[in-house]
């Protein structure tokens, strides 16, 4: 929260979007100004309004996430059946429900995800009006990846015209496409620092999964890098009629699970010193090795 208004962000347009938060960062988002929030559950709503009775909240729906790499329905969302009784109970501790959100995991492969969501929103939206409550916003969310956003963005577009319809202009929708944005944003070069050949050739370079490669736990696997012959050192390697070869890639601390990728073929050997490029770098690599999903302390 802290970093977002450090960048000027005004407090209005901000989503404390975590369903499950603690007493101290629910009363440092009053303090901040940061009314918006998240819930799935009735043990939230009573938090929220001993806390934060002027908050004003999205309910977070279970999507389909079977297809994505990281899935969040094992822990987020509420069913169908929940529905109900949970707008009901937001009514009697009269909160203000202002909206639906939901998240189809990250980087989803199956567009039609999104347009089940938008479905089950309408029902949502359908759901509260029998309360007396008319909402106002829709949050579909992140999940959206580089191979298939425009099949992902074509299932929104006709789902929230057919569900939505007339009330479009009455229906803010945003979205979280942060990982689309960030997916491929830089390349890395690593050093190779040391090397095994027993059991199996491994090579170790000067990064980690503690580092830049965090996606080679959450998403694996990486693709294999670029082995760069660029300096006068890695040109003297090279060998005429030099076989290619198979390594597993190692990161540099004592973490036993510190591997990048279990197999990668080079058109030669490695040495010590050797630089490898790994292309296409970007969302969930470095931003997990962070405090990003840590709770500060307030």
């Amino acid at each position: 929260m802290d970093s977002i208004l450090q960048l000027g962000v005004d407090p209005s347009r901000i989503i404390f979007a975590n369903p499950c938060k603690t007493i101290s960062s629910l009363r440092h988002a009053a303090r901040r100004g940061i009314l918006k929030t998240v819930f799935d559950n009735e043990a939230e709503l009573l938090k929220i309004k001993d806390i934060l009775p002027e908050a004003r909240l999205y309910l977070r729906i279970l999507a389909d996430d079977t297809s994505s790499s990281i899935r969040f329905a094992d822990k987020f969302g509420v069913s169908r059946e929940e529905i109900p009784a949970l707008i009901a109970l937001a009514k009697r501790l009269c909160l203000d429900l202002v909206g639906v959100s939901f998240h189809v995991g990250t980087n989803s492969k199956n567009p039609q995800a999104f347009a089940q969501a938008i479905r089950d929103a309408r029902f949502v939206y359908n759901t509260a009006l029998q309360e007396g409550i008319v909402l106002q916003s829709v949050d579909i969310g992140g999940g959206f990846n580089n191979t298939n956003f425009e099949a992902s963005a074509a299932a929104l577009s006709s789902s929230m015209e057919s569900e939505f319809g007339a009330l479009l202009p009455k229906v803010t929708f945003m979205a979280e496409p942060g990982r689309f944005i960030a997916a491929e944003v830089f390349s890395l070069a690593c050093k190779v620092i040391g090397l095994r050949s027993y059991p199996t050739n491994m090579a170790y370079i000067n990064d980690g999964i503690y580092g830049n490669f965090m996606n080679a736990v959450i998403e694996p696997p990486i693709p294999t890098p670029v082995l760069l012959d660029f300096t006068e050192e890695a040109t003297s390697h090279q060998k005429e009629g030099e076989n290619a070869t198979e390594y597993a890639i190692w990161g540099r601390t004592c973490d036993a699970t510190d591997k990048i990728n279990h197999s990668c073929e080079f058109h030669r050997r490695l040495y010590v010193n050797d630089w490898l490029l790994f292309k296409s770098m970007g969302g969930k690599t470095s931003d997990e090795s962070s405090s990003k999903l840590e709770m500060q302390s307030y």
